[in-house]
């Protein structure tokens, strides 16, 4: 029986009018995978998880999406009751930019019974985020009994096309640049570059146990210690790194360097995460149940390489405002350069309570659900460059939190009606809030030093009071000497002004019915009503049918809207990071939507998405044990949530519009961001695609039973 997508309680996989996965918990814990959002990857149809890196806090917190839609776009309960998402907000460059979602991997696959995926829209029935679908992970209520697990791993790769450079190439005892692209040196190599690397192990425990002593009470407890080394997968950076002596000679130290400095792929993590649940009769028909979580994640993830002839790199104080740096008065903070390193510290917690009932003729569940994640930030190995010689070298950078808390009661009853099947009428409430917090980090992380002198409109008088250099054809006096990048070389903290404490709530009621109305064909109808305080109401729905023609063989389809908040996150969130656009570093600050900047530039309130789903497919069982499954999905999404591009002096507009945003950003205070963006309504889309599915269960006489799946 399934209970995602259909609250009847006689519904199976096989006759669900819409496409629902059952991942069995030996399924998630024999693949060789410990990681849930890696197991889910390699088991549904439409599931994908990629792995950035270099990507600020999204090293350490990836998020997944399903049926090519945003990680926001996908609800996840655990035991049916809504998750928390993260603190958070995904803003670089990778996939699922601009989102907020539920961290699958703070769930130990050793703690699941079950997983069921819903590939379908279902707002109407659960509420916002689930456009793409649903993904309910359902906890072992074992009350006796257990298991332990413990896994090695590690990568040894050859990375093709990436030369093994043994050295650099010497003509005469001298360095030579390569004839092919002189921004680099020539080297010697030896085959391709091999990596042993990543080493990594888990070590898990799953026991049930009695609640107590209650008779068919149980509690069910999950413990594993995820450890996961780095790995590296950059090419040899052949870039000469320091200041050249003279125009004809370089540094002897460029023989010697480590050509390895960056680092490109898996951050090294450790996991530590705890996982109850429980349940425990208090009448003939009444039940008391409970989870609850607890996840520690501390990661530790690279920024880009910082030169030792690099700009960041220089002390700026050994030079006059009003000198333009060159490589004759170039003055090193480090002697070789250095690499910042992000350190995420990830707790994440959770607890739900509540009651069912099944007494008399109706079912009743009531609960209340609590969870919050916090995410700080601290930046190691790292310099304010602004700050010259007195700058720290290690950083708090700051923080996000994000909390919610949720009261519902379901009810739902069956009633014969005449029909081939019982009527289920199901129907609920639902009140929840939630707050998103933003804490400020260390000054040095984000202010600007006395090493960085923004220019100003004045007069040569003035110009040479300030010891700048004064342009009398536009008046402006700047200060080519005072020209320091500031905050925290891989990322700025988060400033004071950003300090944030926001809150709403909604009031959501649904109901729904489920049938089979004729022999072979079953109809479920739902209807969701939400109140948001922010931003309003809306109404959604959908239906759904199947219908067999023939024993083995049946078609299916659904018709529904939907729609999603937009999060706290995306309306408040602000911080700055650097990015690389064209090869340079560039500071680029995203702001809240109702910040001065942001409503400068133009920024509108922020609507939330509308979403069209419609699907439609077969299930075929053309003999015992093997099933087939084809749906078609086109899902429309009007007003999507995204970020704009870059606007400012590095933004993407041209010179005249490039200048006047710098202008807006300085009369703000933000004189030494290149760029700032923020979330607008942006885009109407339309996804579609095919999910087929393939399983047959083949008994085999003296081998066992096997289960082969394609999808």
């Amino acid at each position: 029986m399934i209970v995602t997508g259909t609250r009847s309680s006689a519904r199976t996989v096989e006759d669900s009018p819409v496409p629902v996965d059952v991942l069995s918990g030996d399924a998630l814990t024999e693949g060789g995978q410990v990681e849930t959002n890696k197991i889910l990857n390699k088991l549904v149809p439409s599931f994908n998880f990629p792995q950035p890196a270099i990507a600020d806090g999204s090293d350490a917190l990836r998020p997944a999406t399903l049926r090519g839609l945003g990680p926001d776009q996908t609800l996840v309960p655990i035991n049916g009751k809504r998750r928390h998402v993260s603190a958070l907000l995904n803003i670089n460059g990778t996939v699922g930019r601009g989102s907020a979602a539920v961290d699958m991997n703070t769930i130990p696959a050793l703690a699941i019974d079950r997983i069921e995926v819903l590939r379908d829209g279902a707002s109407s029935q659960y509420g916002s985020d689930a456009i793409a679908g649903v993904i309910n992970v359902r906890l072992k209520k074992a009350s006796e009994g257990g298991r332990a697990s413990i896994s090695y791993g590690k990568y040894d790769t050859t990375i093709s096309g990436v030369a093994n450079v043994t050295g650099l190439a010497l003509t005469g005892g001298a360095l030579s640049l390569d004839p092919t692209d002189n921004r680099y040196f020539a080297a010697t190599t030896d085959g391709e570059r091999q990596v042993s690397d990543g080493e990594s192990y888990s070590i898990a425990t799953n026991v049930g146990l009695p609640f107590f002593g209650f008779e068919d009470g149980y509690i069910n407890f999950t413990a594993e210690y995820r450890r996961r080394g780095n790995t590296n997968r950059q090419g040899f950076d052949l870039r000469p790194n320091y200041i050249r002596p003279t125009a004809t000679t370089w540094d002897l130290r460029e023989i010697s360097l480590n050509r390895l400095q960056f680092r490109f792929g898996d951050p090294k993590a450790d996991d530590f995460i705890l996982f109850a649940n429980m349940g425990v009769p208090v009448g003939d028909s009444l039940e008391l149940y409970g989870f609850a979580s607890y996840n520690q994640r501390d990661s530790l993830s690279a920024a880009n390489y910082r030169q030792a002839n690099a700009a960041a790199n220089r002390d700026f104080s050994a030079i006059a405002p009003n000198v333009t740096p060159s490589n004759a008065n170039f003055v090193a903070l480090t002697p070789d350069g250095f690499l910042p390193f992000i350190q995420s510290d990830l707790t994440d917690r959770a607890a739900t309570i509540g009651l069912r009932t099944t007494a008399g003729e109706w079912n009743a569940d009531t609960s209340l659900t609590w969870g919050q994640n916090n995410f700080d930030y601290r930046v190691e190995n790292s310099l304010n460059t602004s700050f010259g010689p007195a700058s720290q070298r290690s950083f708090d950078a700051g923080g996000l939190a994000y909390r919610h808390t949720i009261a519902n009661l379901d009810l739902s009853r069956e009633f014969d009606v005449g029909f081939a099947g019982p009527l289920t009428l199901a129907f609920g409430a639902e009140y929840r809030t939630e707050r998103f917090m933003i804490r400020p980090g260390d000054r040095q992380s984000f202010a600007t030093g006395p090493l960085f002198q923004a220019s100003f409109t004045g007069t040569a008088v003035s110009c040479a009071a300030a010891s700048g250099v004064f342009n009398a054809t536009t008046n402006v006096c700047s200060f080519p000497g005072r020209a320091a990048p500031a905050g925290a070389q891989g990322f700025p903290g988060i400033p004071t002004s950003s300090t944030t404490n926001v809150k709403r709530s909604n009031v959501a009621g649904y109901v729904e019915l489920d049938a089979e109305v004729a022999e072979g064909f079953t109809a479920t109808a739902a209807a969701r009503y939400e109140h948001f305080s922010d931003f309003g109401s809306t109404l959604t729905g959908k239906f759904a049918a199947r219908y067999e023609f023939t024993p083995g063989f049946a078609l299916r389809g659904s018709i529904s809207n939907g729609f999603r908040a937009p999060s706290l996150h995306q309306q408040y969130f602000t911080t700055t990071s650097t990015n690389f656009i064209a090869g340079l570093p560039v500071d680029i600050s995203t702001v809240a939507v109702s910040s001065p900047v942001a409503r400068a530039l133009g920024s509108k309130d922020l609507k939330p998405e509308k979403s069209f789903n419609l699907s439609g497919g077969f299930t075929a069982n053309p003999v015992s044990g093997l099933t087939l499954t084809v749906d078609y999905y086109n899902i429309r999404i009007n007003d999507r949530i995204v970020l704009t591009e870059n606007l400012g002096a590095a933004g993407s507009g041209t010179a005249a519009v490039n200048a006047a945003v710098k202008a807006v950003l300085d009369a703000n205070g933000f004189n030494s961001v290149g760029a700032a963006r923020f979330f607008i309504n942006g885009l109407n889309t339309r996804t579609q695609g095919v999910d087929a599915v393939l399983n047959w269960r083949l008994p085999i006489e003296g081998v066992g039973k096997w289960t082969l799946t394609a999808a």
